[in-house]
């Protein structure tokens, strides 16, 4: 098709698991200054796990709105050369929060026409590591613990996704509240091994202290 392709220079890069989260993404400027080049379009190759919409929720990287690129009108969004480099890196810290490992992701920026570019994310997605163990224990004074602990939105032999867990100690907590227990607490721990991919967490943040 005659397009000119320029590689961001990071090839596919494996993002060490400790880094810290990356900046907020609201702190960011996308705005288009004089001689910018325009985001008509952005891409995901090699997803299965995850749809476009969920992995662009948490970009800088961002294409300019229907209208503009469709009729011309409505809000243009330009390419920030800084944050395209670090897109891929939030991209590996969102696949680690849900469970993810070894996955690669590389950025590649298309000049479709003259200051318009089309960026391109490719994913190689890791193994997902598998919930081996789950132990939800200080419920024994609880009646009918089993609705405290029910259709929580993390389960053994499933993926280890960490924002589920979050959510599961939330959800334990609400309920126990909401059953008479305002001062209940929870404390959750686990381990995962990346190389045998499983995961164990143990009382669900360890132990649940329940007092009336």
């Amino acid at each position: 098709m005659g397009q000119r392709r320029a590689l961001v220079a990071l090839g596919f890069v494996v993002a060490a698991l400790s880094l810290a989260a990356p900046t907020a993404v609201s702190a960011q400027d996308i705005a288009c200054d004089r001689g910018d080049l325009e985001v008509v379009g952005v891409e995901f190759v090699g997803n299965h796990a995850f749809t476009d919409a969920q992995l662009a929720i948490g970009l800088v990287t961002t294409p300019s709105s229907w209208f503009r690129r469709v009729i011309r009108i409505g809000t243009r969004r330009c390419l920030d050369t800084l944050e395209v480099k670090r897109d891929p890196i939030r991209l590996l810290y969102f696949y680690n929060q849900h469970g993810f490992t070894g996955t690669k992701v590389a950025a590649r920026i298309d000049t479709v026409r003259k200051r318009a570019v089309h960026v391109v994310f490719g994913i190689q997605e890791g193994d997902p590591i598998l919930v081996r163990e789950l132990t939800i224990t200080g419920l024994d004074s609880v009646p009918r613990s089993d609705r405290i602990i029910g259709g929580l939105p993390i389960k053994l032999g499933e993926r280890f996704d960490k924002i589920a867990l979050e959510a599961a100690r939330d959800t334990i907590l609400r309920r126990l509240r909401n059953n008479g227990y305002p001062a209940a607490d929870l404390f959750r721990s686990y381990e995962s091994d990346s190389a045998k991919r499983v995961a164990s967490v143990n009382s669900m943040s360890q132990r649940v202290r329940v007092r009336a």
